[in-house]
């Protein structure tokens, strides 16, 4: 029922053809990335290009027991049905080996662990590696409504998401809070002196980094001498890899980092007055003025107390005080 018009970004008069280029980003189609990656792969004449999507994030089944699924979704689908759970589908289970059950269980350090790990993905991605790059591809009758096409899918992943926790795992990155660290970001090479200087350019780490690359020369950019498990799969044009398709998680990276620590500083700056009378006009807001059918402003029920003193917010509801603190500067 996924196949209709309505929910895919293929044109259903002609398959193969690319989007328009209006010189919008939009969805996923319409950036360099599926351009170069279509026009690299898509030599034939009945070639589709199949982004995957992957997410992989952990979670527990008791106190003592967690697993990490790895799913798949496909880029031919618009975002609306992408955000569907019903769009996914898990390709395989990564397990936390520290909780299995049985008398032969070993102590592993991080290096010993991250490795773990990287096996289990290799073995779950084995079978999407026969079928992906320039040399891969699976025929496919494809039907978009009343319209059947003979074709063939060429596969790439396009990025995988998960969380920050979770992302330096598979970039092999040794967390910033490591006291050894030499390297903040996993996607970047900044040391904790250059994130101090806001002119600061980034140098984006790259496969090309880890070709060859001596156990110090890994040091350095906090890289893990560890055999990574996306290290032969293909990214798309460019020759991207692993390390450049872990985009930023907007949960805790920008709503609970960010934002948060933003409003932090900025209250850091303000005399007991000044708090008083910010929330006092934000109690005045959320009292007197409605969203009415306004709906993609937010409540301010969260906020409606107080702006300084409001407890643990969510994540949405952190965003929420930063727009009240907006609104209220603007009055």
């Amino acid at each position: 029922e996924f196949m209709t018009e309505e929910n895919l970004l293929i044109n259903p008069n002609n398959s193969y053809q690319l989007p328009d280029d209006n010189g919008t980003l939009d969805d996923i189609n319409s950036g360099w990335w599926f351009k170069e990656t279509h026009q690299e792969l898509c030599t034939g004449p009945t070639d589709i290009l199949l982004p995957i999507l992957i997410f992989i994030d952990g979670g527990k089944i008791t106190e003592r027991i967690s697993i990490e699924p790895l799913v798949l979704t496909l880029g031919i689908f618009k975002r609306s049905l992408r955000n569907l759970p019903s769009s996914w589908r898990t390709l395989g289970y990564l397990e936390n080996l520290d909780n299995s059950i049985g008398t032969e269980r070993v102590k592993r350090n991080a290096k010993k662990k991250m490795h773990d790990y990287h096996e289990m993905l290799k073995e779950i991605l084995s079978e999407f590696k026969l079928h992906q790059g320039k040399n891969g591809g699976f025929k496919w009758k494809l039907k978009i409504g009343n319209h059947s096409h003979e074709v063939v899918f060429k596969l790439a992943i396009q990025v995988v998401l998960g969380d920050c926790v979770g992302h330096d795992k598979l970039c092999l990155h040794i967390a910033s809070n490591n006291p050894n660290a030499k390297n903040l970001c996993r996607e970047c090479k900044v040391s904790p002196t250059d994130s101090e200087d806001p002119d600061h350019r980034c140098i984006f780490i790259t496969a090309d980094d880890f070709l060859n690359a001596s156990q110090e020369d890994l040091a350095n950019i906090s890289k893990r001498n560890v055999p990574n498990a996306f290290s032969d799969i293909y990214f798309g044009a460019r020759n991207l890899s692993i390390y450049e398709s872990t985009p930023p998680e907007p949960l805790h990276q920008f709503l609970l980092g960010l934002v948060k620590y933003l409003i932090e500083e900025l209250f850091k700056e303000f005399t007991e007055g000044l708090k008083k009378r910010v929330s006092k006009c934000v109690q005045h807001l959320y009292k007197n003025c409605s969203r009415q059918s306004s709906r993609n402003f937010p409540s301010l029920a969260c906020v409606q107390n107080s702006i300084t003193n409001t407890g643990t917010l969510s994540a949405s509801e952190q965003y929420i005080r930063l727009f009240a603190l907006f609104i209220a500067f603007n009055i």
